[in-house]
Order: C-alpha cells, then structure tokens, then sequence
C-alpha cells in the first residue's frame, strides 16, 4: 500500500521556498517542524514530545559564515577558488578570524589506548606547544581535531580526502577556539580561521619538499603512539574566515509515537517492553554567505517523506503493533 507518488508530493512540500530548506537559522525550519507535526496528527501518531505536544525544543549554538571565505598562497602561483580549492572547515571548534604566515606541516600519531578518554586525549609534547603566528597544516581530519583543540595557531588547514567536502554546506561549531590552559587555570588566544584544502593545493604547499601530501599520510599512519613530525615549509599564505556566532537558537525534534498491544504480566519476553524508533533529518546546514538556499529535496526531505509515507500507510491499515513505535524528525 506504499504509494511512492503521495511520498513524492511529501518531498514536493517539504521544499516550498517558504521552508528555505528547513536550515538552521532560519524561519523556515519552524514552519518545516509544524508541517511535520500536523502530518504525524493527521495519520493517528500520538503526541510524543514535551508538555503534551509533538516537540522536543532544544537550543544550538552553531557558527554562521558572514562573507566567503579566502585563501591566497604567497608562491606567484594561480589564485585558488572557494569551493574548489577549500572550503570553511567544520572541526571542534568555531572558525573565525584572519591570518598570515608561513605553514607548518604537523603529523600526529595515533592516541595510546592506556591514556585515552573520549576524544580528549593526551599528548604530552603538545601540551606547552605554542604555535602563535604559523599556519598548522593537517593531512587528516583526526590530526586536524587534535590540533584545533590543544595548539596555540594563527591559523589551520585541512586537507580533505574526499573532494565534496569543499561544496557541501555544513553547520560549523559554535564552540570556542580559545585555549584553556590546564597549568595556570587562565584562557588565552582567541578564534582562529581553519579550512579544508583540495589534495592539489596540500601538494602546492609541500612543493619543493620533494613529498606529496600522499607521502605524508603514510608517514603519519607509520607514527608511534603519542608522537610528532613536524616539518616547517618555506611557503606563505594568508587566509581569512569571517564567522560569526548564533547563540541558543531554537530547534524542535518532531516526535510521534504509536503504542504497541499490552502483554501479559506475567510473561518473560514481552513485545510491548520493546519500541521500534523512526528516525530521518528533516533540516539543513544554515544558508551560505551567498545567500543561495538549497532545498535538499534529496538531502532529507526524501528520508522524511518516506517516513511519513509509511506511517500514513500503517494508519491506513489499522494496523496495531506489539511492540511500539516512535517516529522522530529530528534537527542534526
């Protein structure tokens, strides 16, 4: 009974203009929310949300860019192009700022398990490195997040493995770049610019070191626990990230539920203990500094459309389930 025409038409209204995407930041991702929640009511969901309603309010902090980004390497070469060459970097931390200097090259190897917790882990020799007025530049994303956490910089680039990195929209952290010094107690520093970079321009870079970026990356999965390679590279660059911070912004998780049948009290194994969760994004990264909106018709409208589909479906058919449902839209 699934009807891939009426799943069609979901996506159809999901990506009205007046949605603008459903992205973050935006009026339209309440309006999306709403249009959401009066589906779930309309197919026979029970509110499974805050206070009575379908909603589950949360409040983001979250970095909006506010020019495009630049980036100019200082070797008479061609000039590189936003979204091409590099993009904003969405790391740990908030990007912002503007920088100058010449770049310098950091391998970091991986994490001794003995001393890991969660993501904060411990590198010894980084903990008093001070790396004011240099650009750090990262071969991985698991070097850049080490990096971006614990070292003092005027700036940090990134090269990314995977080309679309440096089109898609991403929503960058809202977390603070300053460093917190665990010896003294005090914050220092200030936002720092950080940006992926094309494979080709990481080469650029290295040019006259007679290593490509590929070189690196195997030097780097090679490293002992814990430690470093570093290597100062004879290039300049300036770069410059204008963000600007979005503090508690509301967003809404859209939540339905449907209850499984009761079972007996006494059995051991019984359906309605269990719930089955539905899950699909419904918004989008906040718009761009161009201002261009991307409907995300694929990216996810269509991931809600076949949710709401399929509880549409299951309403139709009366259908009651043993163990229960909740369907949730949520905000990433």
């Amino acid at each position: 009974a699934f009807d891939g025409q009426l799943a069609l038409n979901q996506v159809t209204a999901l990506t009205v203009p007046e949605m603008e995407g459903r992205s973050l930041g935006t009026p339209g991702q309440q309006i999306a929310a709403q249009y959401i929640a009066d589906e779930m009511a309309s197919s026979g969901l029970q509110k499974g949300g805050s206070a009575s309603t379908y909603f589950q309010e949360r409040f983001h902090d979250f970095g909006r860019l506010e020019s495009v980004p630049e980036l100019a390497i200082n070797d008479g070469g061609p000039s590189l192009e936003s979204g091409q060459d590099f993009a904003a970097y969405a790391g740990l931390n908030m990007t912002d700022g503007e920088a100058a200097g010449k770049v310098r090259f950091m391998g970091i190897g991986k994490p001794h398990p003995g001393v890991s917790v969660g993501w904060r882990v411990s590198y010894p020799e980084l903990e008093r490195a001070d790396y004011t007025g240099e650009i750090l530049l990262a071969v991985t994303d698991e070097n850049a997040r080490v990096l971006s956490w614990r070292v003092p910089r005027d700036g940090l680039l990134v090269v990314t493995d995977d080309p679309e990195n440096l089109q898609k929209a991403y929503t960058l952290s809202g977390r603070s770049g300053k460093q917190w010094n665990m010896f003294t107690g005090e914050t220092t520093g200030e936002e720092t610019p950080s940006l992926w970079i094309s494979e080709e321009t990481g080469n650029r870079l290295l040019a006259g070191t007679g290593l490509t970026v590929a070189d690196l990356r195997e030097q780097v999965d090679d490293l002992s626990y814990e430690s470093l390679l570093e290597m100062p590279l004879e290039v300049e660059v300036d770069m410059a990230v204008q963000g600007a911070l979005q503090e508690r912004w509301p967003v809404k998780h859209v939540i339905g539920y449907r209850p499984g049948d009761f079972g007996y009290e006494l059995c051991a194994d019984c359906l309605d203990k269990e719930m089955v969760v539905v899950m699909a994004q419904y918004d989008n990264p906040p718009p761009g500094p161009n201002g261009v909106v991307s409907p995300g018709a694929n990216d996810n409208a269509s991931g809600v459309a076949v949710m709401l589909e399929a509880i549409r479906v299951l309403d139709q058919a009366e259908y009651q389930p043993r163990r229960s449902f909740l369907f949730i839209a949520y905000s990433g």
